[in-house]
Parts: C-alpha cells; structure tokens; sequence
C-alpha cells in the first residue's frame, strides 16, 4: 500500500467512530462514579426527594457528553517535519510534539468496541513521554497500518514519501494452537488464581450486603454435609479449590493468549494477541536490555516456558512491552534470542558456580534465626504445634541447596547466561554492552571466606549473582566496565 494515501502534514481527526467511543467511555466512567446516586434515586423513585437526584444524575451525563463531543473535535493530528504532532483539550489547548526518531515503540490496541467498528487505539512510547499517555483513541484500520509503517521504517517522511511503497516484511515466529492454550491453563500457579477469585468473591459479597450469619449458614451447611468425615471434608475443599482455581486460570491465558502471535522484522519482534481485546505490541531490538525464560516443575515436564524481553525506559514503558512470550519448544528459545545474542554453548565455557557457604548462610538467616525468635511467642498459644515452626529450617535448606546446585554462570566475550531456579528453572542471557554499573557486595562473612554478590545492574532490571568467589567477581566486575567504557553503540 502506497504510503502517500494519506496526507500526513494535513491536521486529521481521528475516525468518526471515536466519538461513539469516546461517549462509550464517558457512560461507563459515569456509571462506576454514579451508581450509589443511580441506587437511591430507584429506590425512592415514589419520593419527592428522589427529583433532585434525577436532576443531578441528568445535569452530569450532559456535561460528559459535552466534554467528549468536544474532546473528538479538538483533538488534531499530523507529522511535520519528522515530528508527530497531536493537538488536544477541551477549553485549554494542548500540543504535544513528538519527533519519529525518538518514538521507541507503537502499540495498538483493540477492544471489543474498536473491533465492532474496525479500529484501532494506538500509543506512542517515548524517552520524552513516560510522564503523560500520548495516544489515538480510534484510528481506521488503513491510516493504523500506514502510521506504523512510517514510524517504525525509522526513515524521514521525505525519503519515504519518494519512493512509491514501503513494506516491511515480517516472519512469523511462533502461533499457539488449542491444546497449547489448554496446557498452558493446567499449568499456571492455580494457587495465586484461587486466591485472587476468593478476594474478588469475598469483596463482592462484602459490597453486596452478605451478613455474618449467612457466611455462618453456608458454612454450617459444608459441616453438615462433609464434616462428619475428616477425609470427606478435606477431599470437597480440595476439590473445589482445584476446580475454581484451574477454571479461573484457563480463563485467565484463553483471554490473554488466544489468536497470540509472534513475528520478527528487520527491527523488532511484534506480538499479537487476545480474545476480547485485541493487543499488538512492538519490541525494538535496541531496546532489549536482556531476555529472561521461566518455566515450573509442570511446565518442565511438558516442554513449555515463558520468555520475556526485558527493555529499557521507565516502570511505565517497561509495563507496556511486558510480554511473557509462551515457548512450546526448546528451540523457539533459540530462534527468539538469535535477534538479541546467540545462546552459549555450555560445553564450550567453564561454569562458575555459587560457594557451598550460600546453604548455611541462608538456613541461618532465613530460616533458623526466624525460627528462634517466633518459638517464644508461638508456644503460649499453640503448645507443642508451635515446635512445627522448625520445619522453616528444613524448607529453607532444602530450598536454599537446589538452588546452589543449579545456578551457573557462563561467561562469553559478547555476553553472559545464567542458568538458575529451585523448583523450577529461570535462565537468562545478557550482553555486557547493556550493563550500566557493577556492584559489588560483601557481607562480614563473605570478606572473611573471600566471597562476594554481585549486581549486574541495565536499563531493563537488576540481575544479581550470590555469593562467588571474590577474585572471579572482581574479574567479572573489570571485564564489564571494560566493555562499558569501549562501547561504541551509545544508550538507546
């Protein structure tokens, strides 16, 4: 497509659906500030009192409407001179200025109201603005593509406007098929998913009036019926907290994952996905600072991880680019990290590995010492079950040796990968060039043993290494100031 079919110096609107989305917004903004007012005025609806609730209700849904009708035809458009430039307000008038070489990334965004009228919602990801959300509320599906398209060449609007068509190809990398959707859900921590639906339950009943004693009736009600048997009671909780908690996180990854795709440019990975909202979010290659993959004990044993790229720019930026990327086969993570550093070869380097001193250090700090000073104020009350409190120390140790018996480091001259985890395994690879500074930590115990921790710290996230020998953490240390100080590339 022709990337002249739209005039981009001339000031535009946005589609004329934004308007309705914009009314849409205001309605559903109104309703979650309105609905105690909305309340009373239905229930004394037969009471004299209840006009001057209609009248406020009525007097504050006009000037919403006012104000969005307003918003839609403020708001302007355009790129001059290699800058975006979007106007906006409702009665003070605010331009925002953005030049196309410092856009980091355009995301778009669909919800089920842009996808009923075929739109888009685009942002914009800046160094210069982290601070407020530059965004297109509702752009045709035409203009979204050509905005990309320019922004993303990283070519000045006039050399692109001389040539008739500007294509960026993509590779598709990696689609999720339905059992892969299917095993990512039975996978997910159903712990943390039954635990977020039971305070979402809890609040809901607690904001709907649920009284104390009928909390006591549902619970008499279980008794009744499962508590005449230990085992019949605890297999029902089991059974319940399994089912609400596997239904919730299969839920969960249909919504977040479904119709997900990963594609490669010749400058960024662009991801695709969701079901009710449709998200694309675009990943610069510069902006990859390192990558991460994770994957639980389950997920180990059925070939799945979750990759993530980790960029640079603040904790709002950073919120935007997050993407756990799923990996249904071990070589996908090859292909993904390719574009930001090839995986080393463990064989071809020597591992570094944590000191044997991490175990009982850990035990002590985490576990013993804990354990010491709750003892006292746990026996009063519970008696001999307060000597369970020890068991910390077992899971402690236990915790703390499978994760010394694990870690690995490996170090390149381009770049470094360390492979980790305690139940399940947590591997990354990071390029030297993308580290900002080294710190180095020693505890009074590790300068009498002549061991250290490091800190790796980069734009995207601080990666620390426990507890090495002191002579090879200083050599890391040197090397990675070496490589920051002969780095030609220059911070993106």
């Amino acid at each position: 497509m022709n990337t002249l079919s739209a005039d981009w110096s001339k000031p535009q609107r946005q589609a004329p659906s934004a308007l309705v989305i914009l009314l849409f917004k205001a309605v559903v903004s109104l309703l979650k500030v309105l609905w105690p007012l909305l309340l009373v005025f239905i229930l004394n609806k037969k009471s004299n009192s209840s006009d001057k609730y209609e009248y406020i209700i009525l007097g504050v849904s006009i000037l919403s409407v006012l104000r969005s009708v307003i918003e839609y035809y403020n708001f302007r458009f355009s790129i001059s001179n290699d800058n975006l430039i979007i106007t906006s307000g409702l009665f003070t008038k605010k331009t925002v200025t953005l030049p196309l070489h410092k856009i980091q990334a355009v995301h778009s965004e669909q919800t089920w109201v842009h996808r009923l009228f075929n739109v888009s919602r685009i942002s914009f990801d800046s160094a210069g603005s982290e601070k407020m959300e530059v965004k297109i509320e509702a752009l045709d599906k035409l203009r979204t593509g050509l905005m990309k398209e320019l922004i993303l060449s990283g070519k000045s609007i006039t050399v692109i406007a001389e040539n008739e068509k500007q294509i960026v190809k993509e590779e598709t990398l990696i689609t999720l098929a339905p059992n892969d959707l299917l095993k990512l859900g039975l996978s997910s921590n159903h712990l943390e998913a039954f635990f977020l639906i039971a305070a979402f339950v809890y609040s809901t009943l607690n904001n709907a009036g649920v009284s104390d004693k009928e909390f006591e009736g549902g619970a008499k009600w279980v008794y009744e019926n499962f508590g005449q048997s230990s085992l019949s009671l605890f297999l029902f909780m089991t059974m319940v907290v399994l089912i609400i908690s596997i239904g919730f996180s299969v839920i969960r990854i249909l919504l977040t994952y479904f119709d997900f795709i990963i594609s490669r440019s010749a400058v960024g990975f662009r991801i695709k996905s969701g079901f009710l909202n449709k998200k694309e979010k675009f990943i610069p290659f510069l902006k990859i600072q390192f990558i991460s993959w994770k994957a639980n004990w389950i997920r180990r044993r059925i070939g799945l991880s979750l990759l993530q790229f980790h960029a640079t720019g603040t904790e709002q930026m950073q919120r935007k680019m997050l993407v756990k990327v799923p990996v249904t086969r071990e070589q996908f993570i090859s292909l993904l990290a390719d574009s930001y550093h090839p995986l080393l070869m463990a064989s071809a380097h020597e591992a570094i590995k944590i000191h044997t001193a991490y175990i009982s250090r850990r035990v002590f700090i985490a576990g013993l010492l804990p354990s010491v000073l709750l003892f006292p104020f746990l026996y009063p009350y519970f008696q001999f079950s307060s000597f369970f409190v020890l068991l910390l120390v077992g899971f402690v140790w236990l915790s703390a040796f499978l994760f010394q018996k694990k870690f690995r480091l490996w170090v390149d001259k381009e770049a470094l990968q360390i492979k980790k985890g305690v139940w399940g395994r947590h591997e990354l690879i990071l390029k030297w060039n993308n580290i900002q500074s080294v710190q180095v930590e020693q505890s009074i115990y590790q300068r009498k043993h002549l061991l250290a921790s490091l800190h790796l710290n980069t734009a995207g996230g601080i990666i620390d290494i426990p507890f090495i020998e002191l002579h090879k953490a200083r050599e890391i240390q040197n090397y990675a100031l070496y490589k920051i100080e002969t780095d030609s590339s220059g911070w993106h």
